[in-house]
This record gives structure tokens, sequence and C-alpha cells, in this order.
């Protein structure tokens, strides 16, 4: 054997020895540290953790005492409803209400913490916070105490009548022994989408604030939504985007019917300033079935009283949730003059301000080339349309600037509505669309307002609204141009 192989068969005896020490030595340390280790973490026979071993079924009574209020609960004479004795009436949820019956039913503690009864107070059981009382099916009873929640802990001090121990038990047992009816009453809710909803109306200080009409299908000829503003004006709302002012109060408005907690379900609405709401909100189903929620202004405790019209349960709200009272009407509308679709339209008759001119559409159906109507995506029928200006029809060429006049007087805008104490004299100017539909005509008129804007009045309403006198102005303008073939695309 050579000397470098030697050195080689060396090496390896070590590598194997330093091996066999790091594995092996931790197993070797004395006896007495392995005790240590295991008599450290002592073991608890579970039965004698547990001081109550029954059914939610089986406790007959439960009487719980707490801030001044006892709540019986019991079952009904159907043996499967919880109800609140006394509250008969009333619907209680049934999923809260078992669970506070169970954990007076099956007891189990998680630690036996003293033996020692000489200072019940420091455990705030001298002068328990909650009674417990149950009534058991096969004829015994249970009265457990709670005192003080556990320092840095979500446990409760706990003792038993008859049971010379303080326990700790989990949070559990302590919060559902402090159910009252207002806890356990079954809250009202509502799966509601704007779709469900026919028809939505805000009241405030009993005066009409807002309604909205969910026009589905009908008259879509003078709206591009489903929804309208219907009160205090005709419009179109404006839902062109998600954070459009329209959504965002429509989701606001749904969100009405997420209760918070019941406030008082056996008080008087007149407690709360609910005998005249301060905001109505009335929602009309497509069914017909009409849903009321009323509302009292914050009170000193910064929350809201509300309830459903049919209901004497008082719920309580966030004030936050009633900030749509504060929106303004024209925040929500659509700006344009107008907003209806050419392919309804038969005739536009300009007077005064925007000219005294009459502009012709015309709609005629397309066929291809076996003679057969052309029809669009939708199965419906292609229709050409065709304007005619001073008695001679545009070509084909020509037709985008019809297209673009008409297009010119739908995006005029609206600035704002006009002052509350306007008086509108005489018109100065209107134009009037005769429509192939119903309503049959849509006419906008224009007032002298100042020496900035116009008044313009729209069909359907008693509010006026401003429009810049140069926007209007344009119209006119802007048809002398289509005479001449020479309107320019507006945007």
């Amino acid at each position: 054997m050579n000397k470098k192989l030697r050195n080689l068969i060396i090496l390896a005896a070590v590598a194997v020895v330093v091996i066999v020490a790091f594995v092996l030595l931790p197993k070797l340390e004395p006896k007495e540290n392995a005790d240590a280790a295991v008599t450290a973490q002592p073991t608890v026979d579970p039965a004698l953790l547990t001081f109550a071993e029954y059914s939610a079924d089986q406790i007959k009574t439960l009487k719980l005492e707490y801030d001044g209020v006892t709540t019986v609960l019991k079952y009904d004479t159907d043996g499967e409803t919880i109800i609140v004795e006394g509250h008969e009436d009333i619907a209680i949820d049934q999923t809260t209400a078992r669970n506070v019956l169970y954990t007076s039913a099956k007891v189990v503690v998680e630690q036996i913490l003293t033996e020692d009864m000489s200072d019940l107070a420091q455990f705030g059981l001298e002068d328990p916070v909650i009674t417990a009382t149950a009534e058991y099916t096969d004829g015994t009873s249970k009265t457990f105490y709670y005192g003080n929640k556990v320092p840095g802990s979500s446990q409760y001090y706990m003792m038993i009548e008859g049971i010379d121990k303080v326990l700790i038990v989990w949070n559990n047992y302590g919060s559902n022994a402090k159910k009252s009816l207002n806890d356990l009453v079954a809250v009202e809710t509502q799966q509601m989408a704007i779709e469900d909803l026919r028809d939505i109306s805000i009241y405030k200080d009993d005066q009409i604030l807002m309604s909205f009409t969910n026009i589905g299908g009908e008259q879509k000829l003078i709206d591009m939504g489903s929804w309208k503003l219907s009160q205090p004006y005709y419009r179109s709302l404006d839902a062109t985007s998600e954070t459009s002012k329209w959504n965002e109060l429509s989701n606001q408005l749904l969100e009405l019917f997420s209760i918070d907690d019941v406030l008082d379900s056996v008080g008087s609405p007149a407690e709360y300033g609910l005998d005249s709401p301060w905001i109505v909100v009335e929602f009309v189903k497509q069914s017909g079935e009409t849903i009321s929620l009323e509302f009292a202004k914050e009170n000193e405790d910064g929350i809201c009283a509300m309830k459903f019209s049919d209901s004497d349960i008082i719920y309580q709200t966030k004030p936050s949730k009633l900030s749509f009272a504060d929106t303004e009407p024209f925040d929500l509308v659509e700006k344009l003059l107008m907003l209806i679709n050419v392919k309804y339209v038969s005739e536009i008759d300009m007077s005064g301000i925007v000219g005294d001119y009459t502009l012709e559409i015309t709609h005629t159906e397309a066929f291809d080339e076996d003679g057969n109507v052309k029809l669009d995506g939708a199965g419906e029928p292609v229709v050409n349309t065709g304007y005619v200006v001073e008695g001679v029809e545009l070509t084909d060429d020509e037709k985008d600037q019809g297209s673009w006049f008409y297009q010119a007087i739908l995006i005029t805008k609206l600035f704002r509505e006009a002052d509350d104490d306007f008086v509108a004299g005489e018109p100065i100017g209107s134009i009037k669309l005769t429509l192939t539909e119903e309503p049959n005509e849509y006419t906008v008129e224009f007032y002298e307002y100042d020496d900035y804007f116009y008044a313009v009045k729209t069909p359907g309403s008693d509010v006026y609204f401003v429009a810049e006198k140069d926007d209007v102005i344009k119209i006119k303008d802007t048809y002398e141009d289509l005479i001449a073939r020479e309107v320019e695309k507006p945007y």
C-alpha cells in the first residue's frame, strides 16, 4: 500500500467517527434531563374538564341575566323553534339561539384555576357579571356564573353553582350568555339587485327629493339607459361609467338592505324619532311589491335608527349610509340637450334663435342583391337614413353632413339648473323633433336668461336649465353650413 492510499483511508475513518458522534451524542444526554422535559408538559384527563354534557335539544329553558336584563329562551310548542319567553311573536335567529343553548348544554372548561374561593372579587365572581340558569329535560338544572374576561385573553372566568372552583372557559361561553332579545332577533334581510326594481323614491322631511324609474324596453327612442330620473325633472341618467354618480347612488341605495345591529325589538318608533321619519326610501319591485325603509336623524351616540315601514323592530345604521340624501339631482343626469336615436326622427323644425329651418329625415329599408331585406346582427332590418335639406336630398357622399348636423344638436351641453327665482317669459326659439313612435314629439324651448346663458326647458319637467349662448347659436350656424355642405365633424 503506497503512502497516498494510506492517507486516504485514514481521512475516511476520521470522517466516519465525526458523523457517528454528531448523530449519537444528543441521545446520550443524562436521563434526568429527558424526564424533566416530559414532566414539564403534564396532560389532563379531558373528562375532568367536562361539567355538563347535553344536546341543545335537551335544554327546557335557559334564563340569561346580564346588565339588568333577563332573557328566557325555550322551544315553541312545535319542539323545534326556539323563542324568547314573553316575545313569542318576534322571529328569532335560530342559528344564534341554538348556539346560545349549546354553550349551556355542553360545558367544557379550559382550566380549573383555583379552589381558593376566599377572593372571588378579583375574578369578577363575587357579584357575577352574568348568570345563566339552564333547566334540562331530565329534570336537573345548573347555574353558571360568569365574571371578568381573563386579562390578555379571549377567555372568561366562570363558576358553577355547587362546585367550589374558579374555572376558565372560552370566549363563546361568556359572549353567548350576554345575548338578549335584541341580539337574537332574526334580522330582516333582502337580497336586492337594481334589475329587480321598477321604481325608487327618496323622501326627505316629508318632501319628495328624487324618484327614479326603470323604463326597461320602453321609450328606448329617448333613453340610452334603462333608468330615468323622474323627479324633480324627467331626464336620462348618466350611467356611462362605473364611477358615474347614478351608479354610485344606486349602489348606496342597495346597501341600505345590509342591516346593522338591532337597536330595539320592542320599543316604540316614537322613542327613536321614527314616528315622523327624516328620510324614507321606497323601493317598488318588478312584481309590484313595495318595500319602504324609514330613517331617523343621527342621535347623540352617532347612530341612526331605522325600520321597515311594516315592522316595529328598530335597527341601527351608520349616518354615513345616508349621505345619498345630499346628492344633487343635476349631478345624476346626462348633460346633453337630448338623447334620441335619429332612426326615430322624421323631421326637425327649428325656430327663433336656432334659425327658421326644417330638416326632413327619411328611413328606408336596405335590400341585398336578391331583393331581400338586409338584417343586422340582432336580426333587425337594416335601415338607411337620408336627409332632405331645403327640398334637396343629400347624396350618399353627403349623408355624413346630415349626421354631423344632428350630432351637433345632441351634444349641446346643459350647464346647470337655472336659479330658483328665474321666471320664464315667452320662448325665443325651439327645436321640435317629430318622432315615428310615441311620444311622437320632443320639443326643447329656449328663453332669455342673462348675458352668457339661455334658459332651456325640456319635455316632462318644469325645471329650467341653462346652456351657453354660443353653443345654442352654433346650431343655427351649423345648419347654414349644412345648406352649403360645409359641416365639420363635431368631435
